[in-house]
This record gives structure tokens, C-alpha cells and sequence, in this order.
């Protein structure tokens, strides 16, 4: 899992450069230093994908591709005969690590999908909400 923390670096520091950026930006100075906190945050969400590609799309596969055919190279025997002396805990195991990298794929497709639109110059919208005054449940209060 110390794979994931190298991406959580640079994404932090992008959105603390983007918080700045929006204060400045509502009180009204649009100076010098709003221009340097909008590139210190651009540069920094790129170290974010890049980082989260590499070590989640690239690296992960890897050490889960490594957790299958590790038994054969350690042990001499198959992945059946290791998960059948386990009680079939590494084949739960392999398994919910495999949902963890198809996950990290939906989300490395997200991310890649905002980088498509900046690209393209697109505007950029948080869609998550501010509010805190809808109900807690999800579900809508009926008057």
C-alpha cells in the first residue's frame, strides 16, 4: 500500500495552491502572487496524475501479478495447492486486490478525463457539493 502515498503528496499540494488561489481570487486580487498560486497548482495536479498513473496503473498491476505467480517461484507448487492449504484465504485476498487495481483504473480514467479537458481549454467544474444542509441519509425530506 506504499504505493498510494507518493500521489496523495502532490495532490494535496495542489489543492492547498487551488484554496489559495480561490481566496485570492474572491477577494478580489487577481495580482502576481493569484498568477503564481494558479501555476504552482496546474503543476502540481500534473505530479498528481502522473504520479497516480505510474504507481497505480503500472506499479500495483505489478505487485498483484507478482502476489499470483509469487507461490510457484517460493514454493515449488501451484496457486491452487497454496490457496487450498489457506483455506482459500489468498484467492479472497487475490481477489479483492484485483478489484482495488480495476478501481484504480476507473479512477486514473477519471483524472484522465479532466487532463483531456484542460487541455482542450475547457472549463474545469468541482461538481461535489458545498452544502452541508441536505439530509444525511441521501435521501430527499418530502414536505
Amino acid at each position: 500500500m506504499i504505493l498510494f502515498d507518493p500521489a496523495d503528496v502532490f495532490l494535496h499540494s495542489a489543492k492547498n495552491f487551488v484554496y489559495m488561489k480561490t481566496v485570492r481570487e474572491e477577494s478580489g486580487k487577481k495580482d502576481g502572487l493569484f498568477q503564481i498560486l494558479a501555476f504552482f497548482g496546474d503543476r502540481f495536479f500534473e505530479g498528481f496524475a502522473l504520479t497516480f498513473i505510474f504507481t497505480r496503473c503500472v506499479a500495483y498491476p505489478y505487485v498483484v501479478y507478482t502476489c499470483f505467480t509469487g507461490p510457484d517461484l517460493r514454493y515449488g507448487m501451484s496457486w491452487a495447492a497454496v490457496c487450498a492449504q489457506n483455506l482459500h484465504q489468498g484467492a479472497v485476498l487475490l481477489g479483492l486486490l484485483i478489484i482495488l487495481m480495476f478501481l484504480n483504473f476507473f479512477w486514473a480514467w477519471l483524472i484522465l478525463k479532466v487532463v483531456f479537458r484542460v487541455l482542450k481549454g475547457e472549463e474545469v467544474e468541482d461538481t461535489r457539493s458545498d452544502s452541508d444542509t441536505g439530509d444525511t441519509d441521501g435521501h430527499a425530506k418530502k414536505e
